[in-house]
């Protein structure tokens, strides 16, 4: 899942005209989602949080940045990147997923329903989405 990130992460910066500032924000990037995989996650957030001080439209960044909150079990601020990452990019998928996730997680089970949906009409084979939104059912 987060090579999903990393590789959606790469796409934006291939499509801007590569400058050293966002050659640093790919960067920060690799590092966060390293530290991610071994599990840490303050340290992750820190550099994700110095990507987005660059680059903050980019909404994978906005993405990590929410997933390393939810692994934290900050679920309501992971609520909020994952939103801002959906304010840049509408269909993102993941961020669905993951925001519906964190409000299932704070007990908000309606909105996890709504987010779920979405994530489901965006990605409908995605297996994992349809088993919890069974368990709203």
């Amino acid at each position: 899942m987060i090579k999903r990130v990393f590789i959606v992460a790469m796409l934006c910066m291939v499509a801007l005209a590569a400058t050293p500032a966002q050659d640093r924000v790919i960067e920060y990037l690799k590092a966060a989602i390293q530290l991610n995989e071994q599990n840490q996650y303050e340290a992750s957030l820190e550099l994700c949080d110095r990507a987005l001080q660059l680059e903050p439209a980019l909404s994978s960044a906005w993405f990590l940045r929410g997933y390393n909150h939810y692994r934290l079990e900050k679920y309501q601020e992971a609520i909020i990147d994952f939103s801002v990452a959906l304010h840049y990019q509408k269909n993102y998928s993941d961020a669905y997923y993951y925001r519906g996730k964190s409000h299932q997680a704070s007990g908000s089970y309606y909105q996890a329903l709504l987010d779920l949906n979405k994530a489901r009409k965006l990605d409908p084979g995605r297996a994992t989405v349809l088993m919890l939104r069974g368990i709203f059912r």
